[in-house]
């Protein structure tokens, strides 16, 4: 349930050169090519800008407990971004997601140190009955499970649990490399500059 609003990142910030090793096996800026033929890549979605949402069939390694893989290609840098989803269903309380959603922040924090920022909250708006969980999630302002984590040497990691029903959500990761993060500040620079020039 990936959608084009997270090919666009959650952070804009200035990155060191550097940055954490790609998840799943995959290297940063590996190309289109390479991931197609490698790992069974196809388009996953409109794909008319730089920045291509790609669906990863058979990544190097799979993760138990998530059943979709992304990866968004840049044109110019290759393999920038990976999400990977864990689909929810039959869980209308929200036991399973979030059992799962702090399981793998606790491997997260172990490998990345603390998450920077969190936001853990529920029933503020609306929703607000023990079984209405992931529609509360989906509700803006009712609710949020999200950590963010800030690798030593640069890039950014997302942790989330969406809602879509009841009953019904998904936990994405989302890495984004430094090589993102020049993305950004590219795409940044050639607006500034159109608009400078049509102006």
């Amino acid at each position: 349930m990936i959608t084009a609003l997270m090919i666009i990142g959650f952070s804009a910030s200035a990155l060191a050169e550097d940055g954490f090793q790609a998840p799943l096996g995959l290297k940063w800026g590996e190309s289109k090519e390479t991931l197609t033929k490698d790992y069974g890549a196809a388009p996953a979605g409109k794909n008319d800008t730089r920045l291509k949402l790609f669906s990863i069939s058979n990544p190097p390694i799979k993760v138990s407990g998530f059943d979709e893989f992304y990866g968004v290609i840049d044109d110019k840098h290759g393999l920038v971004k990976v999400i990977v989803v864990e689909n929810i269903r039959g869980d209308a309380y929200g036991s399973t997601g979030l059992e799962d959603y702090n399981k793998i922040k606790g491997l997260l924090t172990n490998k990345y140190g603390k998450p920077d920022s969190k936001y853990e909250y529920i029933g503020k708006e609306l929703y607000k009955d023990n079984d209405e969980f992931y529609q509360c999630l989906a509700y803006q302002g009712c609710g949020a499970y999200s950590a963010f984590f800030k690798p030593a040497g640069g890039g950014d990691i997302a942790l989330e649990i969406k809602g879509q029903r009841r009953g019904e959500g998904f936990i994405t990761v989302s890495y984004e490399s430094v090589l993102f993060g020049n993305v950004v500040n590219e795409r940044e620079n050639d607006t500034k500059k159109q608009a400078e020039q049509g102006l």
